[in-house]
C-alpha cells in the first residue's frame, strides 16, 4: 500500500499532463478552412501617411483574387489581379513558418510613443479560424512573414500605382544630360540642380539668376527624368524634362504631349463616342482597340502623321469645350465636345506631367477646369488621409503658379 500513493499520484500527473499536452495540440494546431486572405499593416505613430500593407484577399464584389500593398511613395497604393497560384505559395509559406504559433498580442517591455505599431493576420473560412499577431512579435514570425512580404512583392513587379512615380533623392549622372520644359532647353554641365534654377529664375525676373530661397524635387518615370523647381520667392513652379540631346527627339516629346491634352472622352455632332487616351490613342465607336492618333514614322523627323478615322489629317485645335479635327488647309473636319465624367474634366493631369509648352495653349478657363480635376487620393481601407498622387501634386504647384502669373499680367 505504501507504493499504491505515489503511483496513484503519480498517474494522475501523467494523466493531466496527458491532457494538457492534447489541449496544447490542438491549439497548434492548423485551420483546416480555405485559405481567404493574408492582412499585414504597419503604421500610426507621428507620420499617418507612413505605413505598410500587404493584403491578399478576394473581393467582396467580384470575388476576384487581389493583392493590394503599398508603394514607395507616399500614399501610394498598388492593386492588381492575383491567381490562385498567389493564394497557394503564400499559404505555403505561413505553414513552412509555422505562424499559428503565434499567440497574439506580444507586450512590449519598453513603451515607445507616437511609435507605429504593427500586426498580422491569416483568415479561413468554412470554418472560419484566424492566425493573427501583433505588439512585440517573436523572430519566427518576422522571418514568416518577410518572406510572405518578399514574395508577395515580386507578383507586383516593378508597377506603379496610377499618378505615381519614382522619387529620387540623389542627383547622379546629371552632367551633360539635357532638359526642356517644352519651350526651352538647358544642359546640365555640373552634378547639381543650379543651372535649372538658374533657367527657371531668368525666365520670370530677366537677368536675375541667383538661386537663393529656391527648392526643387526630382523624379523618374520610365526612360525621362524630371526636376520641379520651386521658387518660393517668386510664388513660381517650373518643370523641366530630360530628353536624348536632339532637337528632333525634344519636338516629338512636345507634339505628343500636346496630343495628350485630348485625353478624355468625346462625342461627335452624332452622338458617337471617341475615347483618347494619354499616349496618343483614340478608340472610336466601331474600334475593337484605340488605335494610334498621333504617329512619328521616321525617327529623325519631328514631323507626325495625325490619322483620323482611316485618314490622314493636319492636325487638331483644342476648342473651349472640347476639340476640332482639322483636315486640309487647317479646315474643320469633326468638332468634338469633351465628356465630363465625373470631376475629370481633364483626366490627363492625373496621368502625365504637365509642361509649359502644354499650358501654353490653353487657355485660363481650360487651366482652372484642370486644376479642379485633379483629384485627392481615393480614400483607402486601411488610411483614410487625403493625399495627391506625385503626379497630381504636381501639377497642382504648376496650375496655381501658372494661372497666378496670367492673372498678373
Amino acid at each position: 500500500m505504501k507504493h499504491q500513493l505515489p503511483l496513484i499520484l503519480l498517474l494522475i500527473v501523467a494523466a493531466v499532463l496527458a491532457v494538457s499536452l492534447q489541449m496544447c495540440a490542438k491549439n497548434q494546431k492548423f485551420p483546416s478552412g480555405k485559405f481567404v486572405s493574408y492582412f499585414f499593416c504597419r503604421g500610426g505613430g507621428m507620420n499617418p501617411m507612413d505605413y505598410t500593407i500587404y493584403h491578399l484577399y478576394y473581393d467582396e464584389d467580384t470575388g476576384k483574387p487581389l493583392l493590394t500593398v503599398s508603394g514607395e511613395c507616399e500614399g501610394e497604393e498598388i492593386t492588381v489581379e492575383a491567381g490562385e497560384e498567389v493564394f497557394k505559395h503564400c499559404l505555403e509559406l505561413v505553414k513552412k513558418h509555422k505562424l499559428n504559433r503565434s499567440k497574439g498580442y506580444y507586450k512590449s517591455k519598453f513603451e515607445a510613443l507616437d511609435a507605429p505599431s504593427s500586426s498580422f493576420s491569416v483568415s479561413f473560412d468554412d470554418p472560419y479560424e484566424a492566425i493573427s499577431g501583433s505588439g512585440d512579435m517573436p523572430q519566427f514570425i518576422w522571418d514568416g512573414i518577410s518572406e510572405i512580404h518578399k514574395y508577395l512583392m515580386s507578383v507586383v513587379g516593378g508597377r506603379k500605382a496610377e499618378g505615381h512615380v519614382d522619387r529620387l533623392y540623389k542627383i547622379e549622372g546629371f552632367s551633360g544630360m539635357h532638359w526642356t520644359d517644352g519651350v526651352i532647353t538647358v544642359t546640365t554641365s555640373g552634378e547639381s540642380v543650379d543651372e535649372l534654377k538658374q533657367a527657371a529664375r531668368k525666365l520670370d525676373i530677366g537677368d536675375d539668376t541667383s538661386i537663393d530661397v529656391m527648392g526643387y524635387g526630382i523624379f523618374r518615370d520610365g526612360e525621362h527624368q524630371y526636376v520641379e523647381i520651386n521658387d518660393y520667392r517668386n510664388d513660381r513652379n517650373h518643370l523641366f524634362y530630360s530628353f536624348d540631346g536632339t532637337e528632333v527627339a525634344r519636338e516629338q516629346m512636345v507634339k505628343r504631349h500636346l496630343a495628350s491634352l485630348l485625353c478624355g472622352s468625346y462625342t461627335d455632332e452624332g452622338g458617337r463616342r471617341f475615347v483618347f487616351t494619354a499616349d496618343g490613342m483614340c478608340q472610336g465607336p466601331t474600334d475593337e482597340s484605340p488605335k494610334p492618333f498621333i504617329v512619328f514614322h521616321n525617327g529623325k523627323s519631328a514631323t507626325p502623321q495625325y490619322l483620323w478615322q482611316g485618314n490622314t489629317i493636319s492636325g487638331f485645335c483644342l476648342t473651349a469645350d472640347g476639340a476640332d479635327i482639322l483636315g486640309k488647309q487647317s479646315k474643320v473636319v469633326t468638332h468634338l465636345k469633351r465628356v465630363n465624367e465625373g470631376d475629370e474634366i481633364w483626366p490627363v493631369v492625373n496621368k502625365r506631367f504637365l509642361s509649359q509648352a502644354m499650358m501654353d495653349v490653353l487657355s485660363t478657363e481650360q487651366l482652372e477646369q484642370m486644376l479642379n480635376s485633379i483629384y485627392v487620393r481615393r480614400d483607402s481601407p486601411y488610411n483614410s488621409m487625403a493625399w495627391y498622387t506625385d503626379i497630381g501634386g504636381v501639377n497642382r504647384d504648376l496650375l496655381i503658379s501658372e494661372i497666378a502669373k496670367r492673372k498678373k499680367e
